[in-house]
């Protein structure tokens, strides 16, 4: 049986990796223990749109949990990934760190250039202050929704 968790104990991602091992333990939750990253991928992608319901709605509570529930997704994935012996936690914490880093690479951001990200060239545009990121059309995974595709902007 899983111990409780306090709220102390939440202010870890440790704490989070030691109930997300509890559920796909030994004597864990069965379900749980049945996922793979396969299985899982319906229900990422149905609570990142939630959390997007949430931002729309400007519901705080609602975006506080939902962000919750994605991190409890990705908690899983990295589970599954290290004990397939695919990739472990500092592989991702290592991308987030790596990924934060392009954006503040100031010389990348020029308007009318293609910006490469991750191997992957998004073009830029600026109209009344408002960057437009786009990704090129040949890059859009076939199974995921053309909202999801689109570009974005980003405002500076």
């Amino acid at each position: 049986m899983m111990k409780k968790q306090t709220t102390k104990d939440l202010d870890s991602y440790l704490a989070l990796e030691s109930t997300v091992n509890t559920l796909m333990g030994p004597g864990g939750c069965p379900w749980d223990k049945q996922q793979t990253h396969e299985s899982l991928k319906k229900n990422l992608l149905e609570e990142c749109y939630e959390l997007l319901e949430a931002i729309d709605n400007k519901d705080s509570k609602n975006i506080a949990e939902e962000l919750g529930d994605i991190l409890l997704q990705i908690a899983l994935h990295i589970h599954l990934g290290t004990n397939n012996g695919e990739f472990n936690k500092q592989d991702v914490l290592l991308r987030c760190v790596t990924t934060v880093k392009d954006f503040f690479d100031t010389d990348r951001w020029q308007i009318g250039q293609p910006l490469v990200l991750s191997d992957i060239a998004y073009e830029l545009s600026l109209v009344d202050g408002v960057a437009t990121v786009v990704p090129p059309a040949d890059n859009n995974p076939d199974n995921l929704p053309i909202v999801v595709t689109n570009k974005f902007k980003i405002s500076f």
